[in-house]
């Protein structure tokens, strides 16, 4: 621009043009990669790509500066680009997800290009402004001297200013790779320097609000949100998230007001919905709940673990056909979450159709065939048909996951003593007492296979000692 113009100034323009020009290639690799590629990737993210690729690479790749060196009129820079070439779809269907994230970033390269172009401008003008200068200082016309360095004054002013929002970008682009990699005091930093720069922009305040978020400073994460919505009302994201921290601070009320106002902002706002539900379900207000999940479901009806939550909310409610009625609408969406069986299996348990349980346990174990509780539950659900050798066979596989756990041990005693298999019984007891040597129950249970087997001292030693410690419950379903 001109004799003074400083080492930052000419740094911030060099690194945003290089930016530009590597981003766009790697738009443009991006572009073709998924174009030629097999993987299925939905025609709204396709278009979305074609028209904000600029954003999207920049938010799906991490920039690093390897070398800049300044001789006091040009400013050379090295920059490297990289991204992770395994990951690319679901990193762009994740940032796509991000309206709000991809809107920041679209407005943070459009002021950074707008600034960039005045810049330009400025640049040739000030050629120009050199020349006439030249001119009227050989014509000694002082006016026109004076207007002239007034204008170049006025230019210097507004190119000053430019630079100093393509330096705020930076910042804030810097910021943004800190979060993805997990630093949030390093992110925290960026922003606080970019909101030096440029106090106004809702953005800033707003992903500082979540890194404080992250660090469990919940109450000046609140306090960047409440700022965001200051510059800008309308940003539902920062509502919702001020209720999702007030949520973590138990101020529930405050919660629901803060999802409410994101909804008010956006009525489309699917998240909102479901954390209002969430924070309806932890207080027990089940029907609320329901209704505010069902308004997500409107929004976003493939979605299959809110249909999960609906079901969660209506077992909690004891209206467990309704519950699996929406875990099966869940399932139709999501058929490899073992959970969702497991958790549809004990429903059907709580109504007693126990061979839609074991269905449910078996599929569950197909997709997942590592975890305890499907086999323990399975184990209960054979018992309640009768069929005890399944039901020990499930309580063995249950064990041999989780060989700490006393329940199991206790419903295989009790299961192996109604086949009046009372030695095998007395070994599982044993194994229960090993565990927790307080358990009444387990003792009454033992006394009792003694007393089958005829050793009257060993039943009535353990009877005693289950008297002594004074519960009564036996086998529990």
């Amino acid at each position: 621009m001109s004799d003074n113009e400083s080492k930052s100034q000419a740094r911030s323009i060099a690194l945003k043009e290089l930016k530009t020009d590597l981003l766009s290639e790697v738009g443009i690799y991006i572009n073709s990669t998924i174009s030629s590629s097999k993987t299925s990737i939905g025609h709204n993210i396709k278009k979305q790509l074609k028209r904000q690729s600029v954003q999207i690479t920049a938010g799906i790749t991490k920039t690093k500066i390897i070398k800049e060196k300044w001789n006091g009129v040009n400013f050379y820079i090295k920059v490297k680009i990289s991204l992770n070439p395994n990951d690319v779809m679901s990193q762009i269907k994740e940032l796509v997800k991000n309206k709000q994230l991809l809107k920041d970033l679209k407005q943070s390269n459009d002021r950074a290009n707008k600034a960039l172009n005045k810049i330009k401008k400025l640049k040739k003008e000030s050629i120009i402004l050199k020349q006439l200068l030249a001119t009227a200082l050989n014509n000694n016309n002082q006016k026109c001297i004076q207007k002239l360095k007034d204008k170049k004054y006025e230019n210097q002013k507004i190119y000053k200013k430019q630079t100093t929002i393509l330096s705020a970008e930076e910042y804030f682009n810097k910021s943004y790779q800190a979060m993805k990699d997990k630093q949030y005091l390093n992110a925290i930093k960026y922003l606080n320097i970019a909101i030096e720069i440029a106090p106004n922009y809702s953005g800033t305040y707003y992903n500082k609000g979540i890194a404080y978020e992250y660090l469990g400073k919940y109450k000046k994460a609140i306090q960047n949100y409440n700022k965001a919505i200051e510059i800008n009302p309308n940003r539902a994201d920062a509502h919702n998230n001020k209720g999702i921290t007030y949520r973590k601070l138990g101020k529930y009320n405050k919660a629901i007001k803060s999802y409410n106002n994101a909804i008010k902002v956006d009525p489309n706002y699917v998240n909102a919905y479901l954390n209002k539900g969430n924070i309806y379900r932890k207080i027990g207000k089940y029907k609320k709940a329901i209704k505010s999940y069902n308004k997500a479901i409107k929004l976003d009806p493939n979605n299959s673990n809110t249909y999960y939550l609906i079901g969660k909310s209506y077992a909690n409610l004891g209206k467990f056909t309704k519950a699996i009625q929406s875990y099966n609408k869940g399932i139709a969406f999501d058929s490899n979450n073992a959970n969702a069986y497991y958790l549809r299996g004990s429903l059907y348990g709580n109504i007693g159709k126990y061979k839609k349980e074991i269905q449910s346990y078996n599929k569950a174990i197909e997709i997942n065939p590592n975890h305890f509780g499907t086999y323990y539950n399975r184990g209960l659900a054979y018992n309640g048909l009768g069929q005890d050798i399944k039901a020990i066979q499930s309580y063995n596989k249950a064990i041999d996951i989780s060989p700490n756990n006393i329940n199991a041990y206790i419903n295989r005693g009790n299961t192996y003593s109604r086949l009046k298999k009372y030695k095998k019984a007395i070994q599982s007891y044993n194994k229960a007492i090993v565990l927790n040597p307080n358990n009444a129950s387990v003792y009454s249970n033992l006394g009792n296979a003694y007393l089958y087997l005829n050793k009257t001292k060993e039943a009535c030693k353990n009877a005693n000692i289950a008297k002594k410690l004074g519960a009564k419950e036996l086998y529990n379903r």
